[in-house]
């Protein structure tokens, strides 16, 4: 959590909470109470189904504009000044323009929070179709062999899906002529 910019989530007796809550501020910006039992789990898996469903869309969108002819970066680029744009892609271009699947979090490791999160919202009978697809989509790619890879190697099955023969894209060095 670097310069106090995280967020931590707490659950249990209000009681116990309102006494931590003080220390919980000195090493998170946000802290956020929610409510007793392990309510705390619940919204980690449930931000954790978000998290993938947002890799899924933003896979899905840039190989789409690859396809079209669109360089990743550009794509990206554009994506990010507009209020599409957010900390958490900014921070991951590099890596999809790079296909740098350096693990932040395993796509095995998603996976597990996505079975989790479906357990929950199955017996909550609460329908989540889009955490559902993107619960299959995880599982392509760790069928594909990128279950110790980072998530976000997602981009790798749906860009053969979509028939891209996704390379690096690396910039051209500065004296380079135009179609080095």
């Amino acid at each position: 959590m670097a310069a106090g910019k995280g967020c931590l989530v707490a659950s249990g007796p209000p009681g116990t909470f309102a006494l931590v809550a003080p220390l919980l501020h000195h090493i998170a910006g946000t802290v956020v109470y929610a409510g007793e039992g392990e309510r705390a789990l619940l919204v980690k898996l449930a931000s954790n189904l978000y998290l993938g469903i947002l890799a899924a869309a933003l896979v899905e969108t840039t190989s789409l504009a690859e396809k079209g002819g669109v360089a990743r970066r550009d794509y990206l680029d554009f994506l990010n000044g507009t209020v599409l744009g957010s900390e958490w892609v900014r921070h991951r271009a590099d890596h999809l323009v790079d296909l740098d699947w350096t693990p932040t979090f395993t796509s095995v490791l998603l996976r597990k929070d996505f079975d989790l999160g479906m357990a929950v919202a199955r017996a909550s009978e609460v329908p989540l179709p889009l955490a559902a697809l993107t619960g299959q989509m995880l599982q392509a790619s760790i069928g594909a062999g990128h279950a110790e890879d980072d998530f976000l190697a997602l981009y790798e099955v749906q860009a053969r899906a979509a028939g891209i023969d996704a390379r690096p894209e690396r910039p051209a060095p500065p004296d380079a002529p135009p179609d080095a």
